[in-house]
């Protein structure tokens, strides 16, 4: 099992050699959460489907203690004591999180199993596939949404560009076909959500987010490419301008 499915957004990956998580097994002497070695050695660094951030070896042995003495200090998960009472959760290793800040975790008493210690409610969820599904979780009324294909984020080379438009007259799907027409001949992925629509293009390892509310109707555009690609995404944004999209943000370039 591995993640030969996952869709790169960008294929420049800084994935973690197989030494570095021998050494963390061997420093905590249990094994390595499930999908963890896969994770770590197939993807690398970055962020799984806009989520879930996974630690390499190096941030887990130098945050581990502090997390556990923070547990220690202000715990709230009471509600998931039926899981993990308290010191078994204080005497856990942080492994990762989310960007809505969960905190992912492993219990020495359970070795291999992954947790979640929610920061909606005061649940603790856990991961029956761990990172091998790290969308699933179970035992919490909070989860992630569902996603119809795992997507991966490198955190290497990256730059993005972020745009705004007061107009309230455009559609985001006229402006999403702008930039299809434009990259017509990249491989391109969709998806959508409430109030959002993302492009991925891969010829600039491109993730496009339009979002667009139904009660404002502006529209926000955020571009996130391979900074190689940075003269082709600045010759498209004439366009953007051209609708009266103006740039909020730069990162990266």
């Amino acid at each position: 099992m591995g993640f030969s499915d996952t869709y790169l957004v960008n294929d420049k990956l800084l994935v973690i050699p197989e030494r570095e998580i021998a050494l963390l097994e061997k420093h905590f002497g249990m094994p390595v959460p499930k999908g963890y070695r896969e994770f770590m050695t197939q993807l690398g660094l970055g962020q799984y489907c806009d989520f879930v951030r996974v630690y390499p070896p190096l941030r887990i042995l130098t945050e581990y203690e502090n997390a556990q003495q923070r547990w220690k200090e202000d715990f709230f998960w009471d509600g998931g004591a039926h899981v993990l009472p308290r010191e078994e959760v204080i005497q856990s290793v942080l492994i990762g999180d989310t960007i809505d800040g969960d905190q992912i975790i492993t219990s020495p008493r359970i070795p291999g199993q992954l947790f979640v210690l929610s920061r909606h409610d005061d649940k603790i969820c856990w991961m029956d596939e761990g990172l091998f599904e790290p969308l699933i979780w179970n035992g919490s009324g909070f989860a992630p949404q569902w996603c119809p294909f795992g997507y991966f984020q490198s955190f290497v080379d990256r730059a993005a560009i972020t745009l705004f438009n007061h107009r309230r007259d455009l559609k985001s799907d006229d402006i999403a076909n702008k930039f299809i027409e434009h990259w017509q001949k990249s491989e391109l992925r969709q998806l959508r959500e409430e109030g959002c629509r993302f492009l991925f293009l891969k010829s600039i390892g491109g993730r496009i987010q339009l979002t667009q509310s139904d009660w404002d109707r502006r529209i926000g555009i955020v571009i996130s490419f391979d900074k190689d690609h940075l003269a082709e995404v600045e010759f498209f944004l004439p366009m953007l301008h051209y609708l009266g999209f103006i740039v909020t943000e730069k990162s990266g370039c």
